[in-house]
């Protein structure tokens, strides 16, 4: 199933402006971006979110700002109609962008937000990742006590191989 272009295509649009403005928005979709939105069919709504998804995993070690900016789109596009499991996965891509920019004190409400979702659709590997995200954000931040313990945390949550190489 190909996404609705209209949806990415919009999408996009709204993630490039983000990616080279400065000024911050609290809301980033315009009113008829989201009546056009309520109007897709669920499965079409879907897949252009994990394509969203997908598209700022891709570019997060490349071009950290269009990450970014697609991971903010996708975040108040998951906001509006998805499941918490998709909503988790859509904060934690874009906690993860911000983690990259070293906007830390951005990133932690995202990656607890994260956590509390993960855990609410019982996704051990998801809330692990998150608590992750935020040790390296309390790491940055110098809170070494916090970020240690949000490790040990991780760590607790699933014996992943994965995961326990990320919090090495």
């Amino acid at each position: 199933m190909e996404p609705a272009p209209d949806i990415l295509a919009a999408a996009r649009q709204i993630a490039c402006q983000l990616s080279i403005s400065t000024a911050t928005h609290p809301i980033i979709l315009p009113p008829e971006t989201l009546t056009s939105i309520a109007k897709t069919p669920p499965a079409e709504f879907e897949h252009a979110l994990a394509t969203l998804i997908e598209m700022s995993r891709a570019c997060l070690d490349q071009t950290p700002r269009e990450a970014w900016g697609l991971a903010r789109v996708a975040h108040e596009l998951a906001n509006t109609r998805v499941t918490p499991h998709t909503q988790a996965e859509t904060g934690l891509v874009l906690a993860s962008a911000l983690n990259r920019l070293g906007e830390f004190r951005a990133a932690l409400p995202l990656c607890h937000q994260t956590v509390e979702r993960s855990v609410q659709c019982q996704d051990a590997e998801g809330t692990a990742h998150a608590l992750c995200e935020a040790a390296w954000a309390y790491t940055f931040i110098g809170d070494l006590t916090q970020a240690l313990a949000t490790t040990e945390r991780a760590r607790a949550v699933t014996e992943s191989p994965l995961i326990q190489a990320r919090c090495d």
